[in-house]
């Protein structure tokens, strides 16, 4: 019973043992790949602000080395810099993604890293873009600029362009472009041009131009093939010329052409000579020959000289140019026109020295490496090559291999002067195991084939300790936004065993509104640690920092460390006023500012800022809240106008300021002032003054103009009616007008009759206009015989032809009551002397512009060219029986149209120490409009530097005009020159010290002008005289 009961428990047991491992379901495992971005330049260089487009590849493999097909990868850049296409695609038949990365050059240095990430797992790689100053100039340098070749051949001819900087230095990676020109109209463009399209890193591109069986000449033209700079372009002529007839003769020489006991390692020098000649024994130029070798090397040029000749030199090292030859061996130099298929060698014997073996020891500074990828941990090799007398061997080459398909190894690699050859070796992310897959090391050797030389070490790879936790840590806890202040900032990498990072690390900052001056560092020092500085952001909040470790699975973040941004100091300001208008005596206004840093943050609390007003009270100063903000209040006084309110606080750079304006209106009227002008006026038809302006002027209970548009009332009392009696405007005696600004203006009129009128102004007044104001003037009308004039010429003349000018005189005649006279009254003129003409006046009579006024008499005053500046007294006379009326007017006859010139000689002085005196003579002609020279005129000389003198040609002695003005009159004559009339001579003198203000200055340049004085418009062109300091 017992067994059946046990048989049965065990059965159900295992029924449902059996169910469970039925039902289960395993998780899959997310599959790994190898990934690697190739195809990137360690350093990419071009001019600041260029574009650039660099294509890389992504390959995708599995750890077999199997290319992995169809598999999604994601691509991106650290820091979203520049632009990826495309973001994401597929990996093809090959296991491959071509995509390019798009980035403009903002820095001077700046290292970009890509990222490759399929689920889970990343691969990166960095480069570095370098930006340089911008290109300044691009200069063509050809091989030669004339090329002989045979009939029905073509020519070529190497070029070299070089691009630098303002400063002279060669700028790499700039975009260039060739292209030929036409020479002249008999030279048509012929030929092609081909080369590359970036300088190199010496600022240098190559072209080669090809004549295409053309001959003749033809421009070369470099430029630059960059967006956003000027047209910078260089081009030099090529010649190719047809050779009529082929040489007659073709010399190859080798001295010395033989060798004898030489070393391995010696340098073996022969001088080759090639000689062209025609069938008169004359060399041919320009001719380009081939020149090759067997073994050893041939330098340069190809091209004949003047003579038909090439000097070149051959040069073999037997240990690299004849490896293993241990016996005698020939080097074989030809040269070759080869457009005619001509020939020549020539024999170099060399016998070497027996050579005995030395010794290759390779060192390594580390046994082992961790799994971490390329660039991390490393190991660095120094492979050490001596001869068989211990000497060590230079500029032999080394090769390294590896034993591990897992790791690299440089190479090769060339010994340096002490015989030493340095590589690395790296791992690519697996360690280093054998067949059984148990950790074994890796074999790396260094072999010298000449000797047949090996050494070897052993290193292992071991499996990755990856970084498990990052300690970040920033010394400042708060910065001022904007300022450029920094704070170190470090972080601290442990491995997953708790033992620091290793070295080779490669570490990520990121912060939210700052940057780091590095935010990418590698561990150094064994340390584990690395440090930067973080320079705090334009904003006003708290900033975030994190460091992180980026392997290809997985990303280690550190702890977040914070840093507080405060405002920066004030940079500018904003200020309202509210209301913007209020009356005087009324309530105050709020003046509200607010003061910003220079990226428009609000300010520190407490910023203490002034305040003024023109007008009106206000509080002097106030501090700012929380927001930036401070408020006062504006008091406005008695006085109404604008009144303009400023508010200013100290900043790094000085005061700065902001202002706005309030206006101050007036208060209601409260009283009235009028006037007439004149107050004396000729009755209607008398051709005296008939009008006289009328002006009402409102102000309030404080003094102030009422400034709101008011109406006025302005009546005519006790008159006849019109035309008898005075008027307003449009014969009114009642008018009602609006003042504008507490102005009210209007016109009185006389009427027939002479009487005094009396003018009455009144306007309503009080906030409800319930009260009056007014006020009241009174105007004679009346008239009489002229007792007064005065003469006035207007300067301003016109061409009378014949060298001569006319000038308006009007005479302005006036009675008792200083009311211009009556039409019809004559005036006689007088000149002493008499130097023109001028014929007489009538009152009333018209002007030049066909136009008359009352008392106004208007006549010509015709005077030469040649009488310029000369004085005349003009006598007027009116005859009167009561006595003549007589009035001169002192009168300087005015240049007319007048044009000066300068001159200078000489325009260039260079100081020497046996003459350290210069003598500028310096001289202004003076025309008038008709081309006239005219005497007489001041003309004022300045200069920037030194002083003017004149010559007293009676002793031959030069005077100096200071401290006077440098005047000097035209038409003195300087006897010495031959002067024309009208023609002012002073002499600019200077010593070395009145000239150079300073002792660096190797040039000063002086700038001297010539007005005419009392005319601001005839001024000179100004000239300049280039002073020198001396050669020694």
């Amino acid at each position: 019973m017992c067994k059946i009961v046990f048989c049965t428990l065990m059965f159900f047991v295992l029924f449902s043992i059996g169910c469970d491992d039925d039902d289960s379901v395993s998780s899959p495992e997310t599959e790994s790949y190898s990934i690697t971005i190739t195809g990137l330049p360690e350093t990419l260089t071009a001019p600041l602000g260029s574009e650039r487009e660099i294509s890389f590849v992504v390959a995708v493999h599995s750890f077999a080395g199997i290319a992995q097909s169809g598999i999604e990868v994601s691509l991106s850049v650290v820091g979203d810099i520049g632009v990826i296409t495309p973001v994401n695609s597929n990996t093809d038949d090959s296991g491959m993604i071509t995509a390019i990365h798009t980035v403009t050059f903002t820095s001077r240095s700046q290292t970009i890293r890509l990222l490759a990430t399929i689920n889970e797992q990343t691969a990166s790689s960095s480069y570095t873009l370098v930006g340089v100053s911008p290109p300044t100039m691009v200069t063509l340098i050809p091989e030669t600029t004339e090329l002989i070749v045979p009939t029905r051949n073509s020519g070529r001819i190497e070029i070299d362009a070089v691009v630098t900087d303002a400063s002279g230095v060669t700028v790499p990676g700039v975009k260039v472009g060739f292209q030929l020109l036409r020479f002249d109209a008999d030279n048509p463009v012929f030929g092609s041009i081909f080369g590359n399209t970036f300088t190199d890193s010496t600022g240098r591109v190559s072209a080669t131009f090809r004549s295409d069986q053309g001959s003749g000449t033809v421009f070369v033209q470099v430029f630059i093939d960059e967006p956003g700079y000027e047209e910078m372009v260089d081009q030099v002529p090529l010649t190719i010329r047809i050779l009529e007839e082929e040489p007659q003769s073709f010399l190859l020489e080798a001295t010395p052409n033989s060798f004898t006991n030489i070393h391995s390692e010696s340098m073996l020098v022969s001088h080759i000579l090639v000689i062209v000649k025609d069938r008169f024994n004359n060399g041919i130029p320009n001719l380009r020959v081939l020149m090759t070798t067997d073994i050893g090397a041939i330098s340069q040029p190809e091209l004949t000289d003047r003579d038909g000749r090439i000097q070149v030199q051959h040069i073999l090292r037997p240990s690299v140019d004849a490896q293993g030859m241990q016996e005698d061996f020939t080097a074989t130099i030809s040269a070759m026109l080869s457009e005619l298929g001509w020939i020549e060698t020539v024999e170099i014997n060399y016998s070497p020295e027996e050579m005995d073996l030395g010794s290759l020891i390779l060192a390594t500074d580390r046994r082992f490496i961790w799994a971490d990828g390329a660039g991390l941990s490393y190991s660095n090799l120094i492979a050490t090559l001596t001869d068989a007398g211990g000497a060590s061997l230079d500029y032999q080459e080394i090769i390294f291999t590896t034993s591990n398909q897992y790791s690299v190894v440089q190479s090769p690699k060339m010994t340096d002067s002490l015989g030493r050859a340095r590589t690395i070796f790296d791992d690519v992310g697996q360690p280093s195991v054998d067949e059984r897959g148990m950790p074994d090391s890796v074999i790396v050797t260094a072999k010298y084939l000449p000797m047949g030389l090996e050494s070897s070490v052993a290193i292992m790879i071991r499996e990755r300790n990856p970084v498990t936790r990052i300690d970040l840590n920033a010394q400042a806890r708060q910065l001022v936004a904007s300022s450029g202040d920094s704070s170190i900032v470090r972080a601290q990498c442990y491995l997953g065993n708790g033992t620091p990072a290793q070295d080779g690390t490669e570490v990520f900052f990121y912060a939210e509104y700052g940057h780091f001056t590095q935010s990418v560092l590698r561990i150094t020092g064994g340390s584990g640690g690395v440090e930067t500085y973080y320079v705090a952001g334009n904003s006003v909040r708290t900033d975030t920092l994190v460091a992180f470790v980026q392997t290809p699975l997985d990303t280690t973040y550190s702890n977040e460390a914070l840093i507080d941004l405060i405002p920066g100091p004030p940079d500018h300001m904003r200020i309202e006023a509210s209301p913007e208008e209020i009356r005087v005596g009324g309530e105050t206004v709020t003046i509200e500012a607010w003061v910003y840093d220079i990226h428009g943050n609000p300010v520190r609390q407490g910023t203490y800022v002034m305040f003024s007003s023109s007008l009106g009270s206000i509080g002097h100063s106030a501090v700012t809240d929380i927001n930036g903000k401070v408020t006062v209040f504006l008091n406005p006084g008695m006085s109404a106008g604008v009144a303009t309110i400023t508010v200013s606080t100290d900043s790094p750079n000085g005061p700065i300021s902001v202002s706005t304006t309030v206006s101050f209106l007036s208060g209601y009227p409260r009283s009235m002032n009028i006037s007439a002008n004149p107050d004396r006026l000729q009755p209607r038809g008398s051709g005296g003054i008939e009008a006289s302006s009328i002006d009402i002027s409102l102000f309030d209970s404080f003094g102030n103009l009422f400034s709101t548009d008011h109406p006025v009332v302005v009546e005519i009392i006790d008159c006849p009616a019109p035309p008898a009696g005075p008027t307003f405007g449009n014969d009114e005696q009642i008018i009602e007008i609006i003042s504008r600004d507490g102005i009210a203006q209007t016109v009185f009129n006389s009427g027939e009759r002479i009487l005094s009128a009396m003018i009455v102004a009144y306007a309503p007044s009080g906030e409800d206009g319930g009260d009056t104001v007014r006020a009241h003037t009174f105007i004679q009308i009346a008239g009489g015989s002229p007792v007064g004039m005065n003469i006035n010429v207007d300067e301003n003349g016109y061409s009378a032809g014949g060298g001569a000018w006319e000038v308006d005189v009007a005479v302005n005649v006036w009675d008792e009551s200083e009311n211009p006279v009556a039409d019809g009254i004559t005036i006689n003129f007088e000149l002493e002397p008499d130097i023109g003409n001028i014929q007489p006046a009538v009152s009333g009579n018209e002007n030049r512009r066909g136009a008359s006024e009352p008392g106004m008499a208007h006549s010509r005053f015709i005077y030469q060219s040649l009488q310029t500046f000369e004085e005349t007294t003009i006598t007027a006379t009116i005859q009167d029986p009561d006595g003549d009326i007589v009035e001169e007017f002192v009168f300087i006859l005015p240049l007319q149209q007048g044009e000066l010139m300068l001159n200078v000689d000489p325009a260039n002085w260079m100081f020497n120490p046996e003459n350290d005196r210069a003598d500028i003579r310096t001289w202004a002609i003076l025309r008038d409009g008709h081309g006239i020279q005219i005497n007489n005129a001041p003309i004022l000389f300045t200069s920037n530097r030194a002083r003017f003198w004149w010559k007293d040609f009676s002793n031959d002695r030069f005077i100096m005009f200071f401290p006077d003005p440098s005047r000097k009159l035209t038409g003195q004559v300087d006897r010495q020159n031959n002067e024309e009339p009208g023609t002012a001579t002073v002499y600019l003198r200077a010593e070395l010290g009145d000239i150079f203000l300073d002792p660096f200055s190797l040039e000063v340049q002086v700038r001297i002008e010539a007005v005419l004085e009392g005319y601001e418009d005839v001024v000179a062109q100004p000239r300049f005289v280039e002073f020198t300091r001396p050669a020694n």
